[in-house]
């Protein structure tokens, strides 16, 4: 496609490089972007590495009118909508507004782990976001074991990470279902984050 033409033929390779090697290490992005906060890395490849995959990947699994991040980052704003996130799609949109006349939405604003057993009901998705690269030692080994009670049988937790990706995440009654949603991961709009999905198992 013109795309993949144009990323073999006119693309600046080397002014790109040059960009993602100075912008894409520690120093850069805690001065820009974290105040010193930036996840500390687990991962074997180094900070520019892990960039130049991340936009491999999105080159190779995307075009920039089916990604919002690819438009901002070459015409510096989304001009195609089928890029955009689902929720600004307009009938996605007014079909989530129909549905919310026709069920119950309660909204906590707490503390997953330490209020997760006020909720009555059994949990069927659990999505962590990249808090998990950023959690304390001693929570992030047990994270899912402490909301395993409040999850029905076959629900499934997604796990993106940033940098750091728990090794050592304890997995007891649940199963790794990361494979089997491969073809959805790869269709995630910018490819920043590592993601694992696991399932719990029946009881």
């Amino acid at each position: 496609n013109k795309f993949i033409g144009y990323l073999y033929t006119k693309f600046p390779k080397h002014r790109w490089k040059f960009l993602v090697t100075v912008l894409g290490n520690s120093t850069m992005l805690n001065a820009l972007l974290y105040k010193g906060k930036h996840p500390k890395k687990n991962i074997k490849s180094s900070y520019s590495s892990y960039y130049f995959e991340m936009f491999n990947n999105l080159f190779q699994f995307l075009l920039p009118k089916d990604s919002f991040f690819l438009q901002m980052l070459f015409f510096g704003k989304v001009i195609f909508l089928e890029g955009a996130p689902f929720e600004t799609d307009i009938s996605i949109y007014n079909e989530m507004k129909r549905a919310t006349k026709s069920c119950k939405i309660n909204y906590y604003c707490v503390d997953l782990f330490d209020s997760l057993e006020k909720i009555d009901e059994k949990i069927d998705f659990v999505s962590f976001s990249d808090i998990l690269s950023y959690l304390p030692r001693d929570l992030e080994k047990v994270y899912l074991q402490k909301i395993k009670p409040n999850l029905s049988p076959g629900a499934t937790t997604v796990h993106r990470y940033y940098f750091r990706v728990n090794k050592y995440l304890d997995i007891s009654g649940f199963k790794k279902t990361t494979d089997k949603n491969l073809a959805l991961i790869n269709k995630e709009k910018t490819q920043i984050y590592i993601i694992d999905t696991y399932e719990k198992e029946n009881e």
